[in-house]
Parts: C-alpha cells; structure tokens; sequence
C-alpha cells in the first residue's frame, strides 16, 4: 500500500469512526432526553371542584378502575389523545362493568407530549398500566376535568379485585363522593340541555333506594 492510499484510508476509516460515533450519541440522548411539552388549550367548566357534590354532579361515571394497558393513540377534533382499558372495581356513580375504555386528552405526537396543564411532569401525565385510580369521565369517558378525573389510589398492580374494594371502602374521599352523590349539584348547560346522564334523579325509585340503603351502611 502506497502512502498516499494509506493517507487516504485513514481518512476513510476517521469519518466512518466519527460517523458511527455521533449517530450512536445521537440515540443515546434521543432515548433519555426529556420530551417536548406543548400545552392545550381548553376552558374549564365553572366547577368548584372542593365541593363534593359539584364534583360528582359535573360526571357522568365516577368509578375506581384498574388501568389495563394503552390501546390507542388516536386524535380527535385536532388534539391528540389517548385511550386506555380499564378494569372497573367500583361505581360511585353509573354502572360501568367489566371492562371500558377511557379517554386522556393529550399524548405523544411528532415528539411532543401534549397536557392540559402548564408544569406537568412527562413521567407521571399519563395513566400508567397496573395502577389503580378513582375516575371521573364525561361523555365517552373522557377525562374532561383534569387533574380533578383521575386521582391516583395505588400502584401496586398485584393487588387482588378483592383486596382493591377493601381499599375502597375504607377511602374516605371514595366514601364521600357516595354520600355526596344524592345531593349532586348538576351544571346548568347540563340541564339546559336536557344532558344529565346517571344523575341521581333520573335513577329510578328502586335504584334510589338501593343506593340510599347502601349509604346507610357506611355513613
């Protein structure tokens, strides 16, 4: 080998070196970069969240349910969201059972991490796959009043159905919520528009008393 082919293999061999070794950097801090955060834009409705009975009057469904896993990625109306099976272990108020699928307005798209409030935190925005939570959803079971519709109970995903409801039971805030459910203040476009699915008052008179004879119990 000549000197100049020699020169000329080095040369080679030092931008292939270099090329290899940035696209393997390159990877490395894709991987572990934090996402970009974009906020959407939505108007909250004048809800008091404090209050119970505003809580649970602005939902359709609340109930504690077992995030199963992610099952889609689909937007709608131009904002991403995200969609989850859930395992429902106990309806405050609806009847949801077995297993439903809820709603998370925002999600990944193109990079970006899209949620609903400034300052989220990308590890802890979306419903994490074996945790437990008390869900408030609207229409589709979406979560609307966020961070209010999925306050989280427990992470420990071996509990057992059975262990989760004795969880439930002795949840104040869950407990709560029951009491409160009755007495549910509804939002006025609500009732405007004749839209007031699962209210109490529309139950019928056994449903009532099913629930009131249930209050009884742990009041």
């Amino acid at each position: 080998m000549t000197t100049k082919t020699k020169n000329i293999f080095i040369v080679i061999s030092i931008v292939a070196i270099s090329s290899a070794l940035a696209w393997w950097g390159f990877g490395i801090s894709k991987k572990n970069e934090t996402p970009r955060i974009a906020v959407i834009e939505t108007i909250m409705p004048p809800v008091n969240f404090g209050d119970d009975r505003e809580f649970v009057g602005a939902a359709d469904n609340v109930f504690v349910g077992k995030v199963i896993k992610q099952t889609g990625n689909v937007p709608r109306g131009g904002d991403p969201e995200t969609q989850f099976s859930v395992e429902v272990i106990y309806n405050v108020k609806g009847n949801l059972q077995d297993e439903t699928s809820v709603n998370q307005i925002g999600g990944y798209m193109n990079g970006t991490l899209f949620v609903l409030n400034e300052g989220e935190k990308p590890a802890n925005y979306l419903l994490t796959p074996g945790s437990t939570y008390l869900f408030a959803t609207r229409g589709d079971n979406t979560l609307v009043f966020w961070p209010y519709a999925a306050e989280l109970l427990t992470t420990d995903k071996t509990l057992s159905n059975e262990e989760l409801l004795k969880l439930v039971q002795n949840n104040k805030r869950i407990l709560n919520l029951k009491i409160a459910y009755p007495d549910e203040v509804l939002m006025a476009p609500d009732i405007s528009h004749n839209r007031t699915p699962n209210s109490f008052a529309s139950l019928s008179s056994e449903e009532q008393e099913k629930i009131k004879v249930e209050l009884k119990t742990i009041e």
